[in-house]
């Protein structure tokens, strides 16, 4: 930077501080509110600069910010003069260094959030988005990226592996910060260097070491395999290679949260043995099932890891779940025993555990008393009777003596066979997902601890959850393989308590879930608690809110919050931060270490959506990488195989049609979560995809919540259940639609209430009903399939007012429509819109979805409210007999009106039209339905892209294309052509030609364009064999899609072998790769 631009950056800054306490004092004294959208530099300059306030003037300086900022008056003017001092510094070269200099020196975690907003958005108010990401709350300093697991292990790759870390291709600078896009690529790029290193920070203990890091890699990622050859027990790796007298576990109880007590290392492992020992004796074998149902207290810590080294399989089951859900995982997973308590000792309150066990059918028992000290030995009796073969805890160690030594079984690290533990995750059929973890499969928990959350040896971790979930696993392996101790405490995370244990257990990573913090915001119970010890925050479980946790970092004075993003089915993460990159609150600003993480982002059109589901066909992806790129993005993510961790298999569904079916090519894995990149490598998540959401970090299927709904209340007839994000970020809301069978039946608290407890008793207490909506009918698809997004997009509409406005709209679940009733407005016109999907009856003017966004972006149309929803009377007349309908559409769109619009929406005049390279008159309100003879001349010579889709469209004919003569895609679909003429005007130059859902017969004009490499055509009328021949002199056309004609019915296998009989140039063929297989079997079938 040179140094008049210093000077005036230094000035502007000086200016920008006094201005926000000269603005808080003004606005409080106008009584309005703060906008700070609006920056300071562009107002004029003060007329006087305070440099410092006597008598009347701090009178008058404590009047104006206390009120606005909560701040005393002491507080205030020692925050003035605390601000004053650092201004009479140097000031940083940059808006985040200069707020890292006010974080860090002048605010302090008793000051009143309101003072930390203010100053955080006012000095961020020149902050660049777009070239810079998001702004961040914490910013590292090179010595302290130098300290971290990260930096470290640069430094190890620098001693160990010279010669690729130090090659052309990486050439590091030595600052850790500037290098971590360096490491991420290495871990990438050469895995058999990278993770024996990885294995080394773990001290590792293998019995038979692998005979090279990956093997198998082919086009089938579930055949990939880790370290084969490998013989080892993870649990045994996670109690050995560190001091067996350094702590293991630090815990406390709820009503002593200051009393922390502690387990070596040596100590849980001998707990560990102990209890493997008295499996065997228990006559369980090596391959057994065993249910895991435990609040987090050291005695489950012991028992997880005994049953691993027992050679069993741990099965993990929360310990809220209702019965039903605590037979249906014992079931599946086969459970031969289960341990649990008796009850559960939260808030003050004591909840059945045994009970539920037992309603639920569970096999065998050993019951440990809640309430027992944190060695393996109970203090208190059991309540209540066990049934007969139950024992208690003491009970089933007497079983066997205390060991002195560790004899695990030994797993083979390459047979997918050998199974750890059985998780589980909701998926959308209604029946929980069994996902095995083997040995392996911990080593991405410990990993992604290592490089992400920084965990160091002889840490402290907590993270509030339970055996029964991921994140309970992952706490004990992470810290278990990184030499750190885990911190449990039995009593509620929101409460003061906790904050009283963390801080007395000096925890220096502390993993939450967005609800925690929330609560904890709410309630304001951690104010005066001291956090110093905090090195880092991370969160995981569902969406969290920027302000929430600008507030959560301010609490332990502006330490990091690093998000995390994964899923169970993977072991640990896949986007997260790291203590070597600026963090910014509620984003991630990378990939995780060997993940290859990737964007699936729609190619502009519409009518590009067969070939499975999820991203598949038509979809390109956009890689994340950390620290790359302006290029912002948004769509469903998606993963590059092989990668450490992942699940290669499933208990109870098919594994490949969940994960790999439909995806556009064979490595590529689906996992559901829609996430936005955004500039400098940075990303947020916007939830689910599918219909599974996430409630206070549990998945759920909306299948599971409308069925229990439905069975426990009597007078729900049918529910839809949807998540909703609040309009200020963080946790889902859960809403539910309800059909009652009295259509006199409206919401009440009583029906809340009832719905409540259906869902508290039949699934889980944890998931709270957020609002309750009754409605006439359910919106469904035209295969009878609820269209929940509907519903969602519908709780979008803004107010509550608004939202109260579609209690009593029709859905009618018989017909593919939605009716809107009580609203006045005419079709195309009125103000209030909802994004919504539409099923009509069959027509092809009006097939079955439209768009009223670009073609490339959406699936929806925005209709305008009207009396009902309908396109014409005559052609819809079907839908409802009994109900009037308008007489007559508004007006056709003129071109001269959908351009001038598209120009507004570019940014140039009517007359700059001609220099635009990409026109979109998609969806146009009301539709186009013809073209001008003059339209390419009117477009102009530069356009390489024209979007016309979802329109009224009947032809092409004449001369509507004649100048267009750069034109290399062309979207047409979604409209009433019965016939493509008037293409031979743009022959030479068409690359892409999209035409689904139209009323097309014929392909005649399409063989003209002979530089022609993709063709959509679903989804229209083509019968003929004869039009698919004509398509064989396009020698360059690779990607065709033909589904939903006449012709593609039958025999599919046939039909894809007519189609490469006669076009053998294909590579896609319906949003499906060409297999080599079928290339032979169409040459055969051609002889």
């Amino acid at each position: 930077m040179d140094t008049t631009r210093q000077t005036n950056d230094q000035d502007l800054v000086r200016t920008l501080v006094a201005q926000i306490f000269d603005r808080v004092m003004a606005v409080q004294h106008l009584q309005q509110p703060i906008d700070l959208t609006s920056s300071p530099f562009k107002e004029p300059a003060l007329k006087k600069r305070k440099k410092g306030m006597e008598g009347e003037e701090k009178a008058s300086w404590s009047a104006f910010v206390v009120p606005c900022c909560k701040l005393t008056a002491q507080e205030a003017f020692v925050f003035l003069a605390d601000l004053q001092t650092m201004l009479s510094d140097a000031l940083p070269q940059d808006l985040s260094q200069l707020w890292r200099t006010i974080s860090k020196y002048v605010l302090r975690p008793d000051y009143p959030f309101e003072l930390h907003q203010l100053l955080f958005k006012t000095t961020y108010l020149g902050w660049n988005t777009e070239a810079n990401g998001p702004a961040p709350v914490w910013i590292p300093t090179q010595q302290g990226a130098v300290s971290t697991n990260a930096g470290r292990f640069m430094n190890t790759l620098e001693l160990k592996a010279p010669s690729a870390w130090n090659s052309q291709q990486y050439r590091p600078s030595g600052d850790p910060r500037a290098d971590w896009p360096l490491l991420y690529r290495l871990s990438i790029d050469h895995p058999e260097m990278f993770w024996p290193l990885v294995l080394e920070e773990f001290r590792f203990k293998f019995h038979t070491p692998p005979k090279k890091i990956l093997e198998n890699c082919t086009d089938d990622p579930d055949a990939v395999q880790w370290l084969p050859g490998a013989r080892f027990n993870i649990a045994e790796c996670a109690l050995t290679g560190h001091d067996p007298d350094r702590p293991a576990i630090l815990w406390a109880a709820e009503d002593s949260p200051t009393t922390v007590h502690t387990i070596t290392r040596g100590e849980l492992a001998q707990q560990a043995q102990h209890f493997a020992n008295s499996l065997h004796a228990w006559d369980l074998k090596p391959g057994d099932a065993v249910g895991l149902d435990m609040p987090m207290v050291p005695q489950a810590v012991a028992a997880y890891l005994g049953i691993i080294l027992a050679g069993c399989v741990v099965v993990s089951i929360a310990d809220s779940f209702a019965p039903k859900e605590i037979e249906s995982r014992l079931r599946i997973a086969n459970a031969k025993a289960i341990i649990t308590h008796d009850v559960v000792l939260r808030g003050g309150k004591v909840l059945p555990l045994y009970a539920r066990v037992v309603e639920a059918g569970a096999p065998r028992a050993v019951v440990l008393p809640a309430g027992g000290g944190g060695g393996h030995q109970a203090q208190n009796k059991i309540r209540g009777e066990l049934r007969s073969g139950d024992i208690s805890w003491d009970t089933f160690l007497s079983f066997a003596p205390v060991p002195n030594t560790l004899h695990p079984y030994i797993s083979a690290a390459d047979s997918n066979s050998t199974i750890s533990n059985i998780l589980f995750s909701s998926g959308t059929t209604g029946e929980p997902k069994a996902i095995p973890w083997t040995h392996v499969t911990p080593l991405r928990c410990a990993t992604d601890a290592f490089f992400h959350q920084d965990v160091r040896v002889e840490d402290v971790v907590c993270w509030p959850s339970s055996m029964g979930w991921m994140m309970g696993a992952w706490l004990v392996m992470s810290c278990l393989l990184n030499g750190a101790a885990m911190a449990l405490f039995t009593g509620s995370p929101v409460d003061r308590q906790f904050g009283q244990f963390v801080s007395s257990a000096r925890v220096a990573v502390l993993g939450l879930v967005p609800s925690i913090v929330r609560s904890w915001k709410a309630s304001g119970c951690m104010r005066g608690i001291d956090f110093s010890c905090i090195r880092c925050f991370s969160s995981t479980g569902e969406a969290s809110a920027a302000e929430e946790y600008l507030w959560l970092s301010s609490l332990a004075g502006y330490c990091p919050v690093i998000e995390y993003c994964g899923g169970t089915e993977i072991g640990g993460g896949f986007l997260s931060g790291s203590m070597v990159q600026p963090q910014a609150p509620a984003t991630f600003s990378t990939p995780t270490i060997g993940t290859r993480p990737v964007v699936l982002v729609p190619i502009e059109s519409s009518e590009i959506r067969n070939g499975g589901g999820g991203g598949g066909s038509g979809a390109r992806e956009i890689p994340i990488e950390p620290a790359t790129g302006t290029t912002s993005a948004l769509g469903e993510l998606a993963l590059i195989m092989p990668q450490l961790g992942v699940s290669q298999s499933l208990l109870n569904a098919d594994h490949r049609r969940v994960y790999y079916e439909g995806m556009p090519r064979s490595m590529l894995r689906r996992h559901g979560d829609e996430v936005e990149k955004l500039s400098n490598g940075y990303c947020k998540a916007h939830g689910r995809v599918d219909d599974t959401m996430n409630l206070g970090g549990i998945k759920v299927s909306s299948v599971e919540l409308e069925r229990a709904v439905v069975e426990g209340v009597g007078e729900v007839a049918e529910a839809a259940a949807v998540a909703v994000p609040p309009a200020d970020g963080g946790p889902d809301k859960l809403v539910l639609f309800l059909v009652l069978k009295s259509s006199e039946g409206d919401v009440s608290p009583r029906l809340t209430r009832a719905c409540q407890h259906a869902i508290s008793s039949r699934l889980n207490p944890l998931f709270k009903v957020g609002a309750v909506r009754v409605i006439l009918a359910l919106p469904r698809n035209a295969s009878n399939k609820v269209m929940r997004r509907v519903l969602r997009d519908e709780l979008a509409l803004g107010s509550e007012s608004d939202k109260e406005k579609i209690s009593k709209r029709n859905f009618n679940p018989g017909l593919d429509k939605m009716v809107l009733r009580n609203q006045k407005t005419e079709l195309w016109g009125g103000a209030e819109a909802a994004a919504i999907d539409v099923q009509f009856p069959s027509s092809p003017c009006f097939p079955s979805s439209f768009s009223h966004f670009d073609a490339a972006l959406s699936l929806s149309i925005h209709f305008w409210s009207i009396d009902v929803v309908s396109l014409t009377a005559a052609a819809h007349r079907s839908i409802n007999p009994n109900t009037s309908y308008p007489t007559k559409m508004a007006a056709a769109a003129s071109i001269r009106q959908a351009l001038e619009r598209h120009c507004a929406t570019s940014g140039v005049t009517f007359d700059q039209l001609h220099t635009l390279e990409k026109v979109s008159l998609a969806a146009c309100c009301p539709p186009l339905d013809k073209l001008d003879p003059n339209f390419g001349q009117t477009v102009g010579p530069q356009c390489k892209l024209l979007s016309l889709s979802t329109n009224n469209i009947d032809r092409l004919a004449g001369t509507s294309l004649t100048g267009l003569d750069k034109l290399e895609i062309l979207s047409v679909g979604r409209n009433c052509l019965k016939r493509l003429d008037g293409l031979e005007a743009v022959s030479n130059t068409l690359q892409e030609l999209w035409a689904s859902y139209n009323a097309l017969e014929k392909l005649a004009g399409v063989e003209r364009c002979s530089h022609l490499r993709v063709l959509y055509a679903s989804n229209n009328k083509i019968k003929d064999w004869a039009e698919v021949e004509r398509l064989a002199g396009l020698e360059q056309l690779e990607d065709l899609l033909l589904s939903g004609n006449p012709l593609c019915g039958g025999d599919e296998a046939g039909y894809r072998a007519g189609v490469l009989r006669r076009l053998p140039q294909l590579n896609k063929l319906d949003g499906r790769l060409v297999s080599e297989e079928e290339r032979v079997l169409a040459a055969a079938g051609s002889k």
